[in-house]
C-alpha cells in the first residue's frame, strides 16, 4: 500500500463514516491535482523539447543546404550559414585525413589492433 494512502487509511479507521468518506474525497482530490500538475510540467517539457528538435531540424536542413530551408533564409542568416560551413570545411578535411590515416593503419586481420606487423610468406617445403 503506498505511504499515503496508508496514512488516510490510518485516519479513516478511527473516524466516523461521515468523516472517512471526506477524508477519501480529500485524498482523491489531492492525488487528481497532483497528477494534473505532473502531467501539466510533462507537457510543458515536451512542447520545449519539440521545439529545440524543430530548431535543430532546420539548422541541419539548412547545413544540407536544402533548396526550400535557405529559402526561408533571411540575407544575414545566410550570411552566417556561408561562414560556419567556411569554418567547418578545414576541420571536416582535417578528420577525414585523420580517419583515413587511422584506417590505413588498422590490422587487416582484426580489424582492432594498429598495423604493425608484416606477414611474410615462408615456403616450408
Amino acid at each position: 500500500m503506498p505511504p499515503m494512502l496508508a496514512a488516510v487509511v490510518a485516519k479513516i479507521r478511527d473516524s466516523s463514516p461521515e468523516a472517512a468518506v471526506a477524508h477519501l474525497w480529500q485524498w482523491a482530490e489531492e492525488q487528481r491535482l497532483a497528477a494534473e500538475s505532473a502531467a501539466d510540467e510533462h507537457r510543458v517539457a515536451a512542447e520545449r523539447l519539440t521545439r529545440e528538435a524543430n530548431v535543430a531540424n532546420k539548422r541541419a536542413r539548412r547545413l544540407e543546404a536544402e533548396p526550400e530551408a535557405l529559402q526561408e533564409c533571411s540575407l544575414e542568416e545566410l550570411r552566417q550559414l556561408s561562414g560556419d560551413v567556411e569554418r567547418a570545411g578545414p576541420r571536416v578535411r582535417d578528420a577525414l585525413t585523420r580517419a583515413a590515416a587511422e584506417d590505413v593503419a588498422v590490422c587487416r586481420v582484426c580489424l582492432e589492433r594498429r598495423k604493425d606487423t608484416a606477414l611474410k610468406y615462408i615456403d616450408n617445403e
